[in-house]
């Protein structure tokens, strides 16, 4: 998992820990607060022998798609990132289905102008989309057969 260890914005790799721990895995948790940071966090990825990579919610690293997309494809690593990258030839995306999410907004927005705040109900996202670009799959070597467990919603070919 690459985090940005700066980011005050909730760092998964505890999550990722207890899920990767159910299936008998022990996630790597890789840092990168920087541009400088990217280049060496992929190589260190490489020599920790890491067979995949999920990149954390975080602004710094939000704001980096298309070089974690080079960086990715350069080693090798299969990715799967927080919000659609995959259109720009990373291999997944997994992330709230932006008109609900849009929705929840508007909804809290109005709330927030006719109450106050510590009586408004937040709730969290229910309809996520998960997108599979099958050109960097193939590219990496990788195949999602038709009947996955896990299906995808969009699938770019």
């Amino acid at each position: 998992m690459l985090v940005n260890p700066t980011s005050e914005c909730g760092d998964r790799y505890k999550d990722a820990q207890a899920a990767s721990a159910a299936l008998g895995l022990d996630p790597a948790r890789v840092k990168a607060a920087s541009d400088s940071d990217l280049e060496s966090a992929f190589e260190t990825m490489v020599r920790l022998g890491v067979g995949a990579l999920m990149v954390s919610i975080d602004p710094f690293l939000l704001a980096k798609p298309e070089t974690l997309i080079v960086l990715a494809a350069r080693y090798a690593i299969p990715s799967i990132y927080p919000r659609r990258g995959t259109a720009a030839g990373g291999l997944m995306s997994y992330e709230a289905d932006a008109s609900t999410r849009v929705a929840r907004l508007a909804i809290i927005s109005a709330a927030f102008s006719r109450a106050p705040s510590r009586s408004i109900c937040l709730s969290a996202a229910t309809k996520f989309n998960f997108v599979i670009n099958l050109k960097t799959a193939r590219v990496l070597g990788l195949e999602h057969p038709a009947d996955s467990a896990c299906p995808a919603d969009e699938v770019i070919e």
